[in-house]
């Protein structure tokens, strides 16, 4: 007899645990953003290629490097201004539309490996410190940026910090080496080269 009833319950009890779980299932997939319940994920070709890339291609790749290439393939097609913004280059271009940026005021070039003070700011923290054109910037702190083909970015990179930090620079002068320490400070960033009246009406901007 009470195998009897246990019989009887048993397809109820079944049916209330699927129930149960395909309720449960059903709340925890509801909380993924975008997904909804017993959704099939349809990839795009991109994101095909990209995946057998980087789980079946025969060497190592920058996948990331290849996706940003990806997407600026893409947007050439559009107009003109759009453009896509690595997270490497989101800050210079920050630093463009602020009208500042926090560094030592100086202007360089590269000759034959070796920095060269091209440009001394007016009021610039570089000025305070005593810089001047001519100067060659052999290492700022312990990174050594001259004689190593080092990349413009990176440069900026030594030379630029937070407000009110310090940068020690290794300066050759006349044949001479010595070391100043530069606190940074706001540059100005001039979204103008050059304005001038040309006549008492007429200006000119560039």
């Amino acid at each position: 007899m009470q195998k009897k009833k246990i019989n009887i319950w048993q397809p109820l009890l079944f049916s209330i645990t699927m129930i149960a779980g395909m309720f449960i299932g059903y709340k925890m997939r509801d909380g993924i953003p975008g997904k909804s319940f017993f959704y099939l994920e349809n990839k795009r070709p991109l994101q095909e290629v990209m995946d057998l890339i980087e789980n079946r291609y025969v060497d190592t790749v920058n996948t990331q490097a290849l996706a940003d290439t990806a997407i600026q393939a893409m947007l050439a097609k559009l107009d003109p201004h759009s453009v896509y913004i690595s997270a490497e280059d989101v800050a210079s271009v920050n630093e463009d539309i602020q009208g500042n940026f926090f560094g030592i005021g100086i202007e360089y070039s590269i000759i034959q490996d070796t920095l060269h003070v091209i440009n001394v700011l007016k009021g610039s923290p570089s000025l305070t410190a005593g810089l001047q054109v001519g100067d060659q910037i052999i290492k700022a702190n312990d990174s050594t940026i001259s004689g190593t083909s080092i990349a413009s970015d990176k440069i900026r990179r030594y030379l630029r910090g937070p407000l009110g930090s310090t940068v020690t620079l290794q300066l050759l002068r006349a044949g001479k080496r010595f070391t100043v320490n530069i606190k940074r400070g706001i540059i100005p960033v001039s979204s103008i080269d050059a304005a001038f009246m040309m006549d008492a009406k007429t200006g000119f901007i560039r």
